[in-house]
């Protein structure tokens, strides 16, 4: 189980990382979670963009890890969230708190985005409103998935139905449940 996104931040901060361009490794030690064998930060992009779990935005909510590419190894953070990171390696000291440009404006890193998952799900925090704002694209994603999910009947049977089969059926059974209530 990852560390929850205090204690991520107190970690990462606490700590220093094992050598100079180890941010990959301090970022995934930070957040506990088990190896996925990514060998460096621009293969963490990789990995995790091949996994649908790269998020746009430059405004990561707290505790989210942050991802750029460069032509060399690729740069991994945490988001201390109002567009500030935790990060390894800036201005002179092994960890740090810097703007979310930091990487991009001094060592010309290109920003690839920020995740909450990393082979498994770690909790991130909220920018202060209910939701973290996804792209049309991440909602299309979503939404495709949702609706090729195959749901197994109840009982016995080994057969499975589409999810918007199961959904429908849910929201009529909900519907006449309310009626019927209503009626009372």
């Amino acid at each position: 189980m990852s560390r929850g996104i205090e204690q991520r931040i107190d970690w990462f901060l606490a700590h220093n990382p094992s050598a100079v361009g180890m941010c990959l490794n301090h970022t995934w030690q930070a957040t506990d979670l088990p190896s996925v064998g990514c060998d460096d930060a621009n293969a963490a992009v990789d990995y995790v963009k091949r996994n649908g779990e790269l998020r746009g935005g430059g405004d990561p909510p707290r505790g989210a890890w942050v991802l750029w590419r460069s032509s060399t190894f690729g740069h991994a953070a945490l988001s201390l969230g109002d567009k500030r990171i935790a990060s390894t390696d800036v201005n002179g000291q092994p960890v740090g708190k810097v703007s979310i440009d930091y990487p991009s404006t001094h060592w010309g890193h290109s920003y690839a985005g920020w995740c909450d998952w990393y082979g498994e799900r770690f909790t991130v925090g909220d920018k202060g409103g209910d939701d973290v704002p996804l792209t049309d694209d991440e909602i299309e994603r979503i939404a495709r998935k949702v609706w090729a999910f195959q749901i197994p009947e109840e009982g016995d049977s080994k057969e499975e139905k589409p999810a918007k089969v199961y959904l429908r059926q849910t929201w009529n059974r909900a519907g006449k449940a309310a009626q019927q209530e209503a009626d009372q």
